[in-house]
């Protein structure tokens, strides 16, 4: 007999506030947006748009969000240089996850 799927958690909306805040303040009057991955529940996609046009990819792994409480991911995101990282990424997929920053190729 097959277990029912658990479908994981919720992320905390407050964590992902401080992301949203966080890409604000490095791009300031770019709009930010994001959405759960219907497909991969693990992944919280954020886009950075200027205008209509997309100009950086985050994806932040839902094991980061549950590792950390909301009080370091601001600090850790800082140390780990993740507004610099998408200014070098430009439209490459950056990808965080509970250990550090990753350039996609």
């Amino acid at each position: 007999m097959t277990q029912p799927r658990r479908e994981p958690p919720e992320i905390d909306e407050r964590k992902l506030e401080v992301v949203r805040e966080m890409l604000r303040n490095g791009f300031p009057g770019w709009a930010v947006e994001d959405a759960a991955d219907e497909l991969d529940r693990a992944t919280r996609f954020f886009s950075v748009r200027q205008g209509r046009e997309p100009r950086h990819r985050l994806s932040v792994s839902r094991e980061f969000f549950h590792d950390h409480p909301i009080e370091r991911i601001e600090p850790l995101l800082q140390s780990w240089r993740l507004v610099g990282a998408l200014k070098q990424a430009g439209l490459r997929p950056v990808v965080v996850g509970s250990i550090g920053v990753h350039i996609g190729g």
